[in-house]
């Protein structure tokens, strides 16, 4: 009797699974082609990353029973495409790090259907921590390399593009980035 109401939870377990599964919204996710190990191209397209070992582009670290997951780095995780200039508006905050034209971001941040390029420097970013609480906007030149692929990039993969900053040419804080009376951005985004 025990064996048979174990046998029934067993299935209807699986069953609430595959309904959650099947109900849940889709998330985007980094195809296998944006990966530079060959392994880890095949696991992610068959949907097994991280079920024989660490995830893509992870590795774990430390000795004997204490470890962590270190991620090796985006330059040697991602496929890349050539190096070449780059300008756009650095938009610098919380958890985020967009790189959007100017055009874009006279249109304001995290726009509904705007593509997002998440910014990564291979280098440390140069001055100090943006201290406002809406984020800082920088005017930025540099020699850098976007994905190959299109995927889920930067912050709990908000980004559809990421964009690797290898060498920095220039920087400055952005007009419209300066604060009104309150600390709210007033030249573009007015109340």
């Amino acid at each position: 009797m025990e064996v048979i109401q174990r046998y029934i939870m067993r299935r209807a377990l699986l069953v609430t699974l595959l309904i959650l599964t099947a109900c849940s919204p889709g998330r985007r996710h980094t195809p296998g082609a944006a990966y530079r190990d060959p392994a880890n191209r095949v696991l992610v397209d068959l949907g097994l990353d991280g079920v024989f070992g660490p995830p893509a582009c992870y590795r774990k670290e430390g000795f004997g029973k204490s470890s962590i997951l270190g991620f090796i780095g985006d330059d040697q995780c991602y496929r890349f495409k050539a190096p070449e200039r780059i300008e756009g508006i650095w938009h610098d905050e919380f958890e985020g790090s967009l790189l959007l034209t100017p055009e874009e971001r006279a249109k304001g941040v995290w726009i509904e259907g705007q593509r997002r390029r998440w910014l990564d420097w291979k280098i440390h970013a140069p001055g100090e921590a943006c201290r406002w609480r809406e984020g800082c906007d920088y005017r930025i030149v540099f020699i850098g390399r976007r994905t190959l692929v299109d995927g889920a990039y930067g912050h709990l993969g908000g980004s559809q593009e990421l964009v690797l900053l290898d060498r920095l040419i220039s920087i400055e804080p952005w007009p419209l980035a300066k604060p009104g009376p309150e600390g709210l951005r007033t030249a573009a985004f007015p109340r």
